[in-house]
C-alpha cells in the first residue's frame, strides 16, 4: 500500500503533495491551493519530476497496490475536496 497527500488547488483540481506550501519540497513557494494545476505542473517537484494528479497516483497505482488517501484541510479549509476525492477514486475503480 502507498499513501499519498491531497490538496485542492485553486481550479479545483487534486495535487498531489504533502505540505500546504511549495517552499520546503520543490522549486517554487507559496500555498498549493493559490495555483491552478496546470501552474503546478511547471514547479518541480525534485529531479526534474512535476506535481502529480490524484487521477495519475490512482492510474499507476490500479491493480498493483492499495492507495490511502490523506486529505490534508488548512485553517481556511478546502470546500468540497472530500466529495472531489470520493469522485476521482471512484471513477478510478478504487
Amino acid at each position: 500500500m502507498i499513501e499519498c497527500d491531497v490538496h485542492l488547488t485553486a481550479d479545483g483540481q487534486l495535487a498531489v503533495i504533502h505540505d500546504f506550501s511549495l517552499d520546503r519540497t520543490t522549486d517554487a513557494s507559496g500555498p498549493v491551493a493559490a495555483r491552478t494545476m496546470a501552474e503546478l505542473r511547471r514547479v518541480d517537484a525534485g529531479g526534474g519530476q512535476p506535481i502529480p494528479t490524484l487521477e495519475e497516483v490512482l492510474d499507476l497505482a490500479r491493480g498493483r497496490v492499495g492507495v490511502a488517501i490523506e486529505i490534508k484541510i488548512p485553517p481556511e479549509g478546502y470546500p468540497g475536496i472530500e466529495a472531489a476525492v470520493l469522485a476521482r477514486a471512484g471513477a478510478a475503480g478504487m
